[in-house]
C-alpha cells in the first residue's frame, strides 16, 4: 500500500517555477493571448482567483518533510484542503488528500468529507476510516490515508493558505495556476489561524500540470521570460518558516 506509483497509474507532469509578481502578471498576459482561459471555478469570483487552505499531516520526525529536503524521488503527503480562508459554519466540506511524487510526475487522489466527517476523523487522530457511504476507490484512497497515518503516527502540524489563479486550455490536459500571498503557521486544525507569517513574500509560485505533452508555444514563454524548473514545496517551505517562528518537534 506504500509503494510507488506505477505506469498503469493515471499520474500527470507537474513543473513548478518561482516568479516575481510583474513576471507571473506578463506570463499570465500571454497564456491569455495564446487561448487559455480562466478556469470555471474561477470566473465567478470578483479577482478571477479564490483561496487555498491546507492542512499538511506529518510524523513526529517530520518524515516527509524531510525526504522532500532529503531530494528522494518518491514522496508522498498528506492534507486536508478547502477553499475558503478558514474552516467555520460556512464549510460545507472537506478534501481529504494524497499526493504523491515520483520525480516530476504526480499522482493525486482525493476524498471529499463532510464536516462532520472530518471533525470526526480529525479527534480519533485520523486512526480510523471516517464513517458514511463511499465508492471502492474512495474506501481504496481513505485506506491509503489511514495506513499512512498509522504507520508513521502522523498528524496535523502545519497551516498553509494562498490564493489561486488557474487558467486551462480548451480540449488539452495543460491547466496553469499562479499562487500568491502564501502563508502559514502552525495548527492542528483548520479553524482561523492565530497568527499566519508570509512564505516568500512578493513571490508567486507558477505551476503548470500536463498529461503527456505540452503546445510547441509553451517553449517560447520558456525562452522569452527564461523560466527555470524549481523544486518549491509549498509545505517544505512553509515547514521551514514555521520552525523559524516555532520550533517543530524534532
Amino acid at each position: 500500500m506504500g509503494k510507488a506509483f506505477d505506469e498503469s497509474d493515471p499520474f500527470r507532469f507537474e513543473f513548478k517555477y518561482q516568479l516575481d509578481r510583474s513576471d507571473a502578471l506578463a506570463v499570465e498576459h500571454d497564456l491569455k493571448r495564446l487561448g487559455m482561459i480562466l478556469d470555471p471555478n474561477a470566473r465567478s469570483a470578483p479577482t478571477g482567483d479564490y483561496p487555498v487552505t491546507s492542512l499538511y499531516f506529518d510524523s513526529p520526525i517530520l518524515s516527509d518533510f524531510y525526504d522532500k529536503l532529503g531530494g528522494f524521488l518518491d514522496r508522498k503527503k498528506i492534507r486536508a484542503r478547502i477553499y475558503s480562508d478558514y474552516l467555520d459554519d460556512r464549510t460545507d466540506n472537506v478534501w481529504l488528500e494524497i499526493k504523491k511524487k515520483h520525480n516530476a510526475c504526480i499522482l493525486k487522489h482525493r476524498v471529499k468529507l463532510s464536516k462532520g466527517q472530518w471533525q470526526k476523523f480529525l479527534n480519533r487522530g485520523g486512526m480510523n476510516l471516517p464513517e458514511g457511504q463511499f465508492s471502492e476507490a474512495e474506501t481504496g484512497t481513505l485506506k491509503e490515508i489511514v495506513w499512512h497515518v498509522q504507520r508513521d503516527l502522523a498528524r496535523p502540524l502545519v497551516f498553509v493558505r494562498y490564493r489561486r489563479r488557474p487558467y486551462i486550455l480548451r480540449n488539452h490536459t495543460m491547466r496553469v495556476t499562479f499562487d500568491s500571498f502564501l502563508e502559514t503557521c502552525p495548527s492542528g486544525d483548520l479553524s482561523r489561524p492565530a497568527s499566519p507569517v508570509p512564505v516568500e513574500k512578493g513571490a508567486v509560485i507558477m505551476e503548470l500540470k500536463f498529461d503527456s505533452t505540452l503546445p510547441s508555444w509553451f517553449n517560447f514563454l520558456v525562452r522569452k521570460y527564461g523560466l527555470v524548473r524549481d523544486e518549491f514545496s509549498k509545505y517544505a517551505r512553509s515547514a521551514q518558516v514555521v520552525n523559524r517562528y516555532d520550533p517543530l518537534p524534532r
